[in-house]
């Protein structure tokens, strides 16, 4: 039972992630990429520099769709990374937290009470 009722647990934080981000792993990478492009673009904007195009191909791919220039694309990027940072720590938190109280539960109602998760985004019960 507390095995099913973990992996219900990752099955249902994955679906909370799903409604924050787009699922798949070459879709994962390259949000990473993406963020990481756009900390070094800003941290470059800040240092005083101009950024060079050839540094941000996957920023300069969405100039004219995500923003006009490439410092708007940048700091777009860079705000939807920290509001992803936010939720994704907090499924985080309550998917290990959940896990763990299973895995604690003394009987299986116990274990079910704890597999229940209020996840960011859902409605209150």
């Amino acid at each position: 039972l507390k095995s099913t009722l973990r992996a219900s647990i990752d099955a249902r934080a994955e679906e909370c992630r799903a409604r924050y981000i787009t699922q798949g792993a070459g879709q994962a990478m390259t949000y990473m990429r993406k963020a990481d492009e756009a900390r070094r673009m800003v941290a470059d904007i800040t240092a005083g520099g101009a950024p060079d195009p050839a540094q941000y191909p996957l920023l300069c791919a969405e100039i004219g769709i995500t923003a006009p220039t490439l410092a708007e694309v940048g700091q777009i990027v860079a705000a939807q990374d920290a509001a992803w940072q936010e939720a994704g720590r907090a499924i985080e938190a309550l998917r290990l937290g959940a896990k763990r109280a299973v895995d604690g539960a003394q009987d299986a109602e116990a274990a079910r009470a704890a597999a229940h998760v209020l996840w960011p985004g859902s409605p209150a019960p």
